[in-house]
């Protein structure tokens, strides 16, 4: 009878862990993986991190980084997950970047704003070339671009 208590135990704790484990999506978890690289880049180090983000082939992340070069990205220090954040009342709402959901609105004193140096925008600006040059929706290229003789118009 100990035993069948013991083993039913046991398989409630591994279904209640199973269930508990990492609920954060995938970009989160790329993010996660290159957390200390993340918070503390130099332009000399980052450069795994952005072509995880950039090479993950997921839809959110042209997203982040956009987030992460404008400055829009913050960590909230409770759980050590990255959002988009922008100022709101009492604080700043908080948005998945795999949901796009606002989880809620937080204090600024539980955030830490992830601030990119110029050196470390510049690479996130060259990781998000290859998501322009593949959006459908991209302006047309001026004339000029289709070669030397639609230039003359703008020599004379």
């Amino acid at each position: 009878m100990t035993r069948l208590i013991a083993a039913t135990l046991a398989l409630l704790l591994t279904c209640v862990s199973a269930f508990a484990q990492d609920t954060t999506g995938p970009i989160q978890q790329v993010l996660q993986e290159h957390r200390d690289t993340i918070l503390k880049s130099s332009r000399t180090t980052i450069g795994p991190a952005i072509d995880a983000v950039a090479d993950s082939g997921l839809p959110q992340a042209q997203a982040v980084l956009e987030a992460w070069s404008d400055k829009d990205m913050w960590l909230r220090e409770a759980d050590g997950l990255f959002f988009r954040a922008k100022k709101a009342e009492g604080g700043y709402a908080l948005t998945d970047f795999d949901t796009g959901e606002v989880v809620g609105v937080f204090e600024k004193d539980a955030l830490d704003q992830i601030k990119p140096n110029s050196g470390i925008r510049a690479l996130i600006g060259t990781a998000l070339v290859q998501f322009q040059l593949k959006d459908p929706d991209r302006p047309p290229r001026p004339a000029f671009s289709r070669g030397p003789r639609s230039m003359r118009r703008w020599w004379r």
